[in-house]
């Protein structure tokens, strides 16, 4: 499956280019289009809704977030298998240890194609 790769960051939600031990990963989320085929932003950070450019629709924030689909271009850590695909994006909670203390952090987890490994894209992490 062929992935279309996003032309500019502004077509963007979120964008993310990860070293994971032996492998790589490459995250992004493109921006929702309107059913006028306007785009839909949030007017302020902290917003609890998106609006429509075009149109002012407004689309509340967990119906927006829970329809986010990540674009992921990856190399698996574990059997170097490389592969694109499409997932929802979608945040866990996930434990790892930074100097020997334990960490929840947040984290988009998805599969290998191949070995079925979990693979974690995390936010860049102090230590």
């Amino acid at each position: 499956m062929v992935i279309q790769r996003p032309k500019s960051m502004s077509e963007l939600d979120y964008y993310t280019r990860r070293a994971i031990g032996e492998g790589k990963a490459e995250v992004w989320v493109t921006k929702q289009k309107c059913s006028c085929g306007g785009v839909l932003k949030k007017p302020k950070m902290r917003a609890t809704e998106y609006i429509c450019e075009s149109c002012e629709k407004i689309v509340p924030k967990e119906d927006y977030e829970s329809s986010e689909i990540a674009g992921i271009v990856y190399t698996c850590p574990k059997c170097k298998h490389s592969a694109e695909k499409e997932e929802p994006f979608k945040r866990k909670k996930v434990g790892i240890i930074i100097k020997g203390k334990r960490k929840s952090v947040l984290s988009f987890t998805f599969e290998c194609d191949s070995c079925h490994e979990k693979i974690n894209v995390t936010k860049k992490l102090k230590g």
